[in-house]
């Protein structure tokens, strides 16, 4: 049984380490290809896995009039700032906030949808880039 000084020598060392590590959000460094027409998803992860339910989510894409694609804040969805061309197309995976997944799925994919896309913590300041590669469908 450990007790005395090296007890308490070896909880602080345990405390420090899970205080300090430092999360990082990611991404897929490879582009997502899809079809017109499918649906695709955007990852997005906290690594380590930390839960962001009662964050502020943001999904932009830079470069359009209103570059906010998705806005998740107080647990659900914020459609007030979404882009119109956007809209009923866009959702991210509730039950998975917890662990730390903020990908977004992105429902019947257009041609214009091709482009850059930024994952955004808010409060934590953190991001993660993503391009989308929109392919003709044949049918």
């Amino acid at each position: 049984m450990m007790n005395g000084p090296s007890f308490f020598f070896l909880a602080m060392i345990l405390i420090k380490q899970s205080h300090g590590v430092s999360s990082e959000l990611t991404s897929s460094h490879q582009p997502i290809v899809a079809l017109a027409g499918d649906d695709v998803i955007l990852p997005c992860q906290l690594q380590p896995a930390v839960s962001v339910s009662s964050e502020t989510l943001l999904w932009t894409r830079p470069g359009l009039d209103l570059k906010y694609i998705h806005v998740h804040r107080a647990g659900r969805p914020m459609l007030m700032n979404q882009n119109r061309s956007y809209y009923n197309r866009t959702a991210l995976f509730v039950d998975q906030l917890m662990n730390g997944n903020v990908s977004l799925k992105l429902f019947r994919v257009k041609l214009s949808d091709a482009g850059r896309y930024t994952c955004i913590i808010d409060s934590k300041k953190m991001e993660a880039s993503v391009q989308l590669i929109v392919g003709k469908s044949d049918s």
